[in-house]
């Protein structure tokens, strides 16, 4: 798994929702993570945010080795959500 699909899914944990997004062909290796402030985003906020960043960095730099590839269930799509009508 991608460093920063890692770094996203900590940050999840935190309550934040950062996307991480590869780019198209040819730029494969380019990762973003895409961060949206809302208008009212305080200082507070910001500083929370910062530390929740940072120790999700922290804890991607403690890993010993890389994490193993996880496979969705097969009754699953991909965001997980299965549709009943």
């Amino acid at each position: 798994m991608p460093e920063f699909e890692l770094v996203s899914r900590k940050l999840r944990e935190r309550g934040w929702l950062i996307p991480a997004y590869t780019m198209p062909p040819n730029r494969e290796e380019l990762v973003v993570l895409r961060i949206v402030v809302r208008n009212g985003f305080s200082h507070d906020m910001a500083e929370l945010f910062l530390r929740d960043l940072g120790a999700a960095r922290e804890w991607l730099n403690d890993l010993e080795g890389p994490m193993p590839a996880e496979r969705a269930p097969r009754c699953c799509t991909t965001s997980g959500l299965v549709h009943r009508g």
